[in-house]
C-alpha cells in the first residue's frame, strides 16, 4: 500500500474539523470571546494539521478565520504581524486591553459567596477572577509604582484622620 492511499484512509477516520468560531468585538464580552477563540485555534490548527503549513499559509488561514472585523485591527497594527503568535498578540490587545493588575487583584480577593450563590458558582467566579489578573502581562516595575501610589494614599488618608 503506498503512502498516498494510506493517508487516504486515515483521512476517511479524522472527524471533520470546523474552524472556530468568529470573535465578537461588538459586545462587552469580547475578552471571553477571544479567549475562546484562541482555544479553539489551537485545537483546531493541531486537528486539522496546519502546524505543517508553512508559516504564511498559517498566518493567512488565521486572518481568514477571525473575521472581518479582527482582520481590519490586525491591518491597523503599527508593526505588521507576521506570525500567527504576532497577529494573537495584536488581537488580545484589542480584545483584551491593559489591565490594573493592583485592581483585579483587589476584585479577587474581596470577593465573597453569595447568599444564593451555589458553591460551584462561586467557584467557577472566583477561577475566571484569577485567570484574568494572573493571565495579564505586565511589568514588574509597574506593578510596583502602582502598589506605591495606593500604599502612600493610604497613608496619607490615614494621617488626615
Amino acid at each position: 500500500m503506498s503512502t498516498d492511499q494510506e493517508q487516504a484512509g486515515l483521512r476517511r477516520f479524522l472527524p471533520k474539523v470546523n474552524p472556530p468560531e468568529l470573535i465578537n468585538t461588538s459586545n462587552e464580552a469580547k475578552e471571553e470571546s477571544f479567549r475562546r477563540f484562541k482555544s479553539q485555534w489551537t485545537t483546531y490548527s493541531l486537528l486539522s494539521r496546519v502546524y505543517n503549513e508553512s508559516e504564511e499559509y498559517q498566518s493567512a488561514l488565521l486572518l481568514y478565520t477571525v473575521g472581518p472585523e479582527c482582520q481590519k485591527v490586525v491591518e491597523s497594527a503599527t508593526n505588521a504581524p507576521n506570525t500567527v503568535e504576532e497577529i494573537l498578540q495584536v488581537i488580545e490587545q484589542y480584545c483584551c486591553g491593559d489591565k490594573n493588575i493592583i485592581y483585579e487583584r483587589y476584585m479577587f480577593n474581596t470577593r465573597n459567596q453569595l447568599a444564593t450563590e451555589s458553591f460551584d458558582d462561586y467557584y467557577a467566579v472566583i477561577r475566571q477572577k484569577s485567570n484574568r489578573w494572573r493571565g495579564t502581562t505586565c511589568t514588574r516595575s509597574a506593578t510596583e509604582q502602582q502598589y506605591t501610589q495606593i500604599t502612600d494614599h493610604c497613608r496619607t488618608s490615614w494621617r488626615s484622620l
